[in-house]
């Protein structure tokens, strides 16, 4: 009878089945092969579907995945279909998990010598482990138990292990990048460890099936600190490696200088990048943006300048016109605003205006001391300065801002127009 069992499926269960009788029924008993099953299939003899296998294959998709089911059914016969069955993939946790939809389980085989280090090798680089983790006493006494004859690799051969993966990765990475279709993105950051080490990365940017992808060239250790020269000879160095010279198009960075002169740089170098396609990176500019607006309203340091000295002080704006038309500026300001809230005053009682309050308020300035009030003048200092380069960069004459009271008042009659509205005098009414 055994030698009519040609189908694969039997491959899944032990060759000879045990006999057994229940209420006078004469029965096959036949068992899992999986070591962590106990599972026997009963097919009894006196049914017409003694020969019926249905029962055994859903155990067997059930306990080994629809993948082993497929890979036994090329085999030629049951002796090789076993064969395919230690060797299968079956043991991949993300087949058994779709074979079974429930939690992950794991296969009953042992892996191979080979297949020992190719995991490792997958483990300690995607988990970020160090490589001498494998001469770790728990660890072997884990991977050991049970199976003492268990084969770990050496630290060593872990590390060359990752080396050679590193290689044919990267030489495959390569490929892909030459065979993509147009020209390709990069992008550089530069940094310093704290053990005062120069390092450099290199990011490549493009699309695929529609989607951005990003992927890590490398990081390397600048040999020399961050100047330019030593930038553009890495980043070319690392595109040369790639095979990608004639497939640069755009280049970011951020703000510094030795990036600039990293870009006229590569220009010269033998290359398709040109400078008219150098990017700064705009997350940096809105970083250096918000860094400059918050400095203003530092307080000032011991020992710095005052804003007589002909130095640049603690408050001293980049990029901006001299410090003394700010300060001219903020004088008018003041002036300005003292005109307005005197028009304010006067006005009927729709701008009327909290007078306890303005009262409390001149009493607390009356009750100062001189060395209070010029604390407060320093620490107000600040706040002025930026008005002053707020309401210069609003109108950009300065003689706009000594305007009348009563020309602006007019003004503001003649076209029925709301002084709140405008952006020098809202929040003052």
């Amino acid at each position: 009878m055994m030698k009519k069992w040609n189908s694969p499926i039997y491959a899944f269960y032990h060759p000879t089945p045990a006999i057994g009788h229940e209420n006078g029924h004469r029965y096959h008993e036949f068992k899992c092969y999986a070591k962590s099953c106990k599972k026997k299939i009963r097919r009894f003899l006196n049914k017409g579907d003694a020969g019926s296998t249905s029962n055994l294959r859903k155990h067997a998709k059930r306990c080994w995945g629809e993948d082993a089911i497929e890979n036994a059914k090329s085999a030629k016969g049951l002796k090789e279909a076993r064969e395919i069955i230690d060797k299968t993939p079956n043991g991949s946790l993300a087949a058994a998990f779709a074979a079974q939809n429930t939690e992950l389980s794991y296969s009953h085989r042992q892996h191979t010598t080979s297949e020992t280090r190719a995991k490792i090798v997958q483990w300690v680089c995607k988990s970020l482990r160090p490589f001498n983790i494998v001469n770790n006493r728990g660890f072997k006494k884990l991977m050991k138990t049970g199976r003492p004859t268990y084969q770990i690799p050496s630290a060593s051969t872990v590390a060359r292990d990752v080396r050679a993966v590193f290689t044919k990765s990267r030489k495959r990475i390569a490929g892909i990048l030459q065979r993509q279709p147009g020209q390709l993105h990069f992008a550089t950051d530069a940094w310093t460890s704290p053990n005062h080490r120069a390092y450099m990365a290199v990011t490549v940017h493009f699309e695929h099936e529609g989607k951005p992808v990003v992927l890590l060239l490398d990081i390397v250790e600048v040999p020399q600190s961050h100047t330019g020269e030593a930038l553009a000879e890495v980043f070319a160095e690392i595109i040369e490696e790639f095979g990608l010279q004639r497939k640069i198009l755009a280049l970011a960075t951020n703000n510094a200088t030795n990036n600039d002169v990293m870009v006229s740089r590569l220009e010269d170098m033998d290359n398709s990048f040109s400078s008219v396609n150098h990017t700064r990176c705009f997350l940096h500019i809105n970083n250096l943006i918000g860094q400059a607006f918050v400095q203003q309203f530092d307080p000032p340091k011991k020992g710095t300048h005052t804003a007589t000295d002909d130095e640049s002080t603690q408050y001293s704006l980049e990029d901006t016109t001299d410090e003394k038309l700010l300060e001219q500026l903020a004088v008018e300001l003041e002036d300005e605003e003292r005109l307005v809230q005197k028009a304010v005053e006067d006005d009927d009682e729709e701008e009327s205006v909290d007078d306890a309050r303005i009262d409390e308020w001149e009493q607390e300035i009356l009750a100062l001391s001189q060395a209070e009030w010029k604390h407060l003048e320093e620490s107000l200092r600040p706040v002025r300065l930026v008005l002053a380069k707020v309401s210069m960069d609003l109108y950009g004459d300065s003689q706009y801002l000594t305007t009348s009271t009563s020309g602006q008042k007019s003004g503001f009659q003649d076209h029925q127009f709301d002084n709140t509205a405008t952006p020098r005098l809202e929040g003052m009414s």
